[in-house]
């Protein structure tokens, strides 16, 4: 058996396939998805052709990054494609790529092979369920060859066989599909609730209890009669059909029965951007209705699921009970960095050297390590620039060396825009312009509107150590004073020039960037630190709030 993602020995993983129309791919469907639910998906899932090469690769990178754990399905040519031999080179070459990617990959290979619609399952290869096993046990000896003992091989038939139902005499019962307890690390199954859809051919609407419960009796029964081991338990993809006022008390009926049923894990198909069998798009994703969104919001929540504290969800869950207007946490591998506030702003990198940086603490994916010559783009943001003269809120975690001294460390920029007379400037970074005799660790926090009007605060705690550091800056242009906290409490400001009333701001004229600045529209004040989790509020949190984030990344 491959090395298997953690089994939890009470309660579930709770998984996904996450593809929205809304969104531009898979990696940022699930990160607006977890988002929105205020935690990490357990376990992330995507879908393969046959002959592609692209997996493993970002959207499994990303998994890992994150704390996901991968599940791969792949769907097969005709059996006999498989059987004889003619494809081998290419599932040696994804197998050698598996076993490259080192971390653990569930591999579901030709699912629902008892269905009928499928080119790999039996009633499409001549009724012959001994084709299918051949296949599986061929994929699996050329992975086993190319050393991929990473990945996890999850067996997945229908819940109802077509033909034969649940009949489980009938030739093309699940039984006969099962390759042997050599060859399986989970079994898993799929189920869904086709209810007002074409009932004549889908059936009719049916709770989870009704469409799982005989695969689930079957399996309690002979699992333990396979070889006499018992495999761990996946619900590979569940759905429900979205009727308004109805799917809501589904999903709530629904994971209360999984509860009950000694699943290990749990894997939602959440889509609205998929052809089920040649038929036109159906809304299976979870939000299709609010009612809905909040009964699944509820559930991934479930500590029996693992609540907000798979993947540093419990930091992500108080920074986005917030509204974070832009929320980014660094830890992406290969392309943007996605908005979990808004959802409208990702971010753009430019000549990282060091993505993935290690980052607080295990769960909360990684950094980025920022080189003097790199930058993420955040663009205009929208209205933001507007919106900051009633008050406004930024927030960050930073690690940056020790030994800082005005002749060492230049004036630069985690986080700037610089304004022209008609557009608002925000900078907040190291600043030189000022005296450094008693501040060895001297941060500036500066915003400008377009009139020039001006407030800029000063600290000197000491956090260009070498160790990360929470920072949270509140800015309230009613006040005399802005305030920071770091690690959760507020410091005595070093100095400040702080306008009361600054004023009306317009929208940024120039893209605010993350380890730089934007200077009129070239590049300066490049940051070497490392930095992650930064969020931008249109709203002045409060002490109480700044304390609740931090213990959250300590606890």
């Amino acid at each position: 058996m491959g090395r298997l993602a953690t089994i939890p020995t009470v309660g579930a993983l709770w998984g996904t396939h996450c593809a929205l129309a809304s969104q531009a791919n898979e990696a940022a469907s699930e990160a607006y998805r977890e988002a929105q639910i205020g935690r990490v998906h357990a376990i992330g899932h995507h879908y393969y052709s046959w002959a592609t090469t692209t997996w493993p690769g970002s959207l499994e990178a990303d998994d890992i990054t994150v704390g996901r754990v991968p599940m791969v399905s792949l769907r097969l040519p005709f059996l006999s494609q498989v059987n004889d031999g003619s494809n081998d080179a290419y599932l040696t070459a994804r197998a050698q790529a598996c076993a490259a990617f080192a971390f653990p990959i569930m591999f579901r290979p030709g699912w629902e092979m008892n269905g009928n619609w499928y080119d790999w399952s039996g009633p499409s290869n001549g009724d012959d369920p001994g084709a299918y096993i051949r296949a599986w046990q061929r994929i699996w000896r050329i992975f086993q060859q190319a050393g991929a003992a990473n990945v996890q091989w999850v067996w997945c038939p229908n819940a109802s066989s077509s033909p034969g139902g649940t009949t489980v005499t009938h030739a093309n019962n699940w039984r006969y599909y099962y390759p042997g307890d050599r060859y399986v690390d989970w079994v898993s199954t799929d189920c869904y609730n086709w209810g007002d859809y074409n009932p004549g051919s889908y059936g009719t609407w049916q709770n989870l209890r009704n469409v799982l419960d005989p695969i689930v009796v079957d399996w309690k029964a002979d699992f333990g009669g396979f070889g006499g081991s018992v495999k761990p338990f996946v619900l590979a993809e569940w759905g429900c059909f979205p009727t308004p006022g109805i799917k809501a008390h589904w999903i709530t009926d629904a994971v209360a029965y999984m509860k009950t049923v000694g699943l290990h894990a749990v894997s939602v198909f959440d889509t609205n951007n998929s052809v089920i069998q040649g038929q036109s798009s159906i809304s299976w994703n979870v939000d299709s209705d609010a009612a809905s969104l909040t009964a699944f919001t509820e559930a991934a929540g479930d500590p029996y699921f693992g609540g907000t504290a798979v993947g540093g969800g419990s930091y992500r869950s108080k920074v986005l009970a917030d509204a974070p207007y832009g929320y980014w946490k660094l830890d992406r591998l290969t392309g943007t960095y996605p908005d979990l506030g808004s959802g409208n702003n990702p971010g753009t990198p430019t000549a990282l050297a060091n993505r993935g940086a290690p980052a607080l603490r295990p769960g909360l994916g990684s950094g980025v390590s920022f080189n003097g010559s790199s930058r993420v783009d955040l663009g205009l943001l929208g209205t933001l620039g507007s919106q900051l003269s009633a008050g406004f809120s930024v927030e960050f975690l930073i690690k940056m060396g020790s030994a800082v001294t005005a002749a060492s460390r230049p004036q630069t920029a985690v986080l700037g825009t610089l304004n022209t007379g008609t557009t608002t400037g925000l900078i907040v970074g190291a600043d030189t312009n000022r005296s450094l005799a008693s501040a060895p660790g001297l941060t500036a926090f500066w915003y400008r509107n377009e009139a020039g009007v001006a407030r800029s605060q000063d600290i000197n705690t000491a956090i260009y150590d070498g160790l990360w550091h929470h920072v949270l800056w509140v800015c309230d242009p009613t006040a005399a004073a802005d305030v920071v906290y770091i690690d959760g409490t507020a410091v005595t400001p070093f100095s400040t020039s702080n306008a009361a009333n600054v004023g009306a701001s317009a929208n940024f004229g120039f893209a605010l960037y993350i380890g730089a600045r934007n200077n009129r529209g070239s590049v300066d004040q490049q940051i070497t630190a490392a930095v992650d989790e930064l969020a931008i509020y249109t709203t002045k949190l409060s002490g109480t709030r700044a304390g609740v984030h931090y213990a959250a990344l300590t606890a």
